[in-house]
């Protein structure tokens, strides 16, 4: 979680640290945005009780059902 500059309406970010890229160094993907920092505690404390992908946020509804539909 960090906090970030300057005036904005989410001024907190839950990130979280997926992978280690090729240089050694932390990649991070960003959970979501938040008005405070209890909020923002408490996504990252479901996070760390449930993890998930947060790029799967990104896909198209066809590619959930699909990765669905050879799961079942």
């Amino acid at each position: 979680m960090v906090k970030l500059s300057g005036k904005r309406k989410n001024l907190y970010q839950v990130r979280v640290n997926t992978r280690i890229d090729a240089d050694g160094y932390p990649v991070y993907d960003v959970a979501g945005c938040f008005p405070d920092r209890v909020s923002a505690e408490i996504a990252l404390a479901e996070y760390n009780k449930a993890p998930y992908d947060p790029n799967d946020r990104k896909k198209l509804f066809s590619e959930v059902f699909a990765s669905w539909y050879h799961w079942k």
